[in-house]
């Protein structure tokens, strides 16, 4: 895709900071469409996986169901427990301000007991109370982003009890109560970030910049950010001072102007999806929850989606093209083929998500967005298992392994969650999307 310019730099260096900021206001404020406020410090909750009447936000996840929570950790750490899930896959990430996940927890076979993390800021000084294990958050403002397994319908009931016994306290609160369900809960619109973009893409300039600066005194930039926090100050932008937008000279406005206009065209290019590598005509990432000084891969990760996994609880490999990277569509019938010793190595399950041109769910005859090891599949004698993907039904024998596409050009999204160390290094990839038809 090219590298970003040098001045569109600063603003996707700013962005993911920003866009956790404006979601955290979109949803504090009631300002979702149901009307619904989540305050810092409340868990919010999906109840519904989404299906195909779901408009908003780019590959929808059909297989968990998604809990979020900000909070603030200036004056006092806040206390996150944790259930025994009986099994359940389930992830809860720890995120700063930056969008980096800075501690995680969870997994297909979490202890029996539960457990219990008290999130630190940079500012918090004291003794925790035994029984705690600490998170250091280099960022003030902090968020959680869980995400818990669910086949939908009847298994829904087992799902909210889970997230039902997820706690979030003050400390203070916590010593006092010990009780981790005390705390209220909200429902959690479908991706909440969708109405922060758009707010991020119609900002002022000067409004920007200088909610920016505000943002830099509570959640500081990091070590590695010392070069682009240095050409920040030349344009008039100092970690922990106000910013003076019309004390700024006019070539340092004009600098940050320009930065503005050519990250919100880097953002658009990039249209949600970030930077990856190819393996095997599959686009994949191994560091979305982690990217360091990669500024383009973070910002455009952050606007994809805010709350990406670490790798070793899930990787995504998207699919665009076919086996000779022609683009996929459904004009053309495809088989997905994994020998018996090819199927994806994971420890907790797998599944492919079709996805119309615009990112969302297939409407289809059968209600099947995705199709996985959970799925009655048929394999054939030797174990191995063929995936048909195409518009129209393929017939009775190959119908349980169909995953129906649109008529129009479509993408694929392989998740593979707590995948396996040889998924981890590289060493095992997808196989290559066939086109037979």
């Amino acid at each position: 895709m090219g590298n970003a310019s040098p001045a569109s730099d600063l603003y996707l260096y700013a962005y993911p900071l920003l866009l956790v900021d404006a979601t955290q206001t979109w949803l504090a404020t009631g300002q979702s469409p149901e009307g619904l406020r989540v305050p810092v410090g409340r868990l919010a909750h999906a109840r519904e996986l989404p299906d195909d009447a779901c408009d908003s936000g780019a590959f929808p996840n059909p297989d968990t169901l998604a809990s979020m929570a900000f909070v603030d950790l200036g004056d006092e750490p806040v206390v996150l427990s944790l259930p025994n899930t009986h099994g359940r896959h389930f992830t809860m990430s720890i995120c700063d301000a930056w969008s980096h996940i800075v501690a995680a927890s969870g997994g297909s076979s979490p202890g029996a007991t539960a457990e219990h993390f008290a999130i630190v800021g940079p500012d918090w000084r004291g003794a925790l109370p035994v029984g705690l294990t600490r998170i250091d958050s280099p960022t003030n403002d902090a968020w959680i982003a869980g995400r818990i397994q669910s086949g939908g319908g009847d298994d829904q009931p087992f799902v909210h009890s889970i997230q039902g016994r997820i706690g979030l306290a003050p400390l203070s609160a916590w010593t006092m109560d010990n009780d981790p369900t005390s705390q209220t809960r909200v429902d959690l619109p479908i991706d909440p970030a969708i109405a922060a973009i758009d707010r991020l893409a119609r900002m002022p300039v000067e409004q920007y910049w200088t909610r920016f600066a505000e943002l830099l005194k509570r959640n500081p930039p990091a070590a590695c950010d010392a070069p682009i926090v240095a050409r920040l100050a030349a344009s008039g932008i100092v970690p922990g001072e106000s910013l003076d937008w019309w004390g700024l000279s006019t070539e340092q406005r004009e600098r940050l102007l320009v930065a503005m206009l050519d990250g919100i065209a880097e953002v658009d290019k990039l249209g949600g999806i970030p930077s990856l590598q190819i393996e095997n005509t599959w686009a994949v990432a191994y560091d979305l929850g982690r990217c360091g000084a990669n500024y383009r891969v973070r910002a455009s990760a952050a606007r994809m989606g805010l709350g990406a996994n670490l790798a070793r609880d899930e990787i995504e490999f998207i699919g665009r093209v076919d086996h000779e990277s022609e683009l996929l569509t459904g004009r053309h019938a495809y088989v997905m083929h994994f020998d018996y010793d090819e199927l994806p190595p994971v420890r907790s399950f797998w599944s492919l998500t079709m996805y119309n041109e615009r990112r969302l769910f297939v409407s289809n005859p059968i209600d099947r967005f995705a199709i996985g090891d959970r799925d009655p599949l048929v394999y054939d004698d030797d174990g191995s298992l063929d995936i048909s993907i195409q518009n129209g039904h393929p017939g009775a024998d190959r119908g349980p392994n169909w995953l129906p596409a649109p008529a129009g050009s479509f993408s694929l999204v392989l998740r593979l969650y707590r995948p396996n160390q040889s998924i981890l290094e590289g060493t095992w990839v997808p196989p290559r999307v066939t086109r037979i038809g």
